[in-house]
């Protein structure tokens, strides 16, 4: 089953977030929709609203390789379900060739079964 929410429940410390971002203080503040004094008042007490928080972790590496990492565990799973199909597949196609072996009466109107 899905979870609901795929934010974290915890997060990296602000400055943690603040630090891995590739970008400057003033492209992160207008990223933000805040100014670049907002900004430094949150760095210096060490949090922020938790809305600017996820934003934050999202776009850093933590939240990328949290990303990634769901998606190779899902394209795993999603592997892991087709070779179970393919093996049902495969075990009826038995199925059905050992029906038509058993069950030949040569007859007009005897069942056709055909697997290819």
């Amino acid at each position: 089953m899905q979870q609901l929410f795929r934010a974290p429940r915890s997060l990296p410390a602000l400055d943690a977030l603040l630090d891995a971002s590739p970008y400057r203080p003033a492209a992160l503040a207008k990223y933000l929709g805040v100014t670049q004094r907002t900004l430094a008042r949150w760095r210096a007490r060490g949090a922020a609203p938790r809305t600017v928080e996820l934003a934050l972790y999202w776009e850093s590496f933590y939240g990328i390789q949290h990303i990634e990492t769901d998606a190779f565990n899902a394209a795993r799973q999603s592997a892991a379900e087709a070779a179970t199909w393919k093996r049902e597949c495969e075990r009826l196609a038995g199925v059905v060739a050992r029906l038509e072996k058993e069950y030949d009466w040569g007859s007009a109107n005897s069942p056709v079964f055909s697997v290819r």
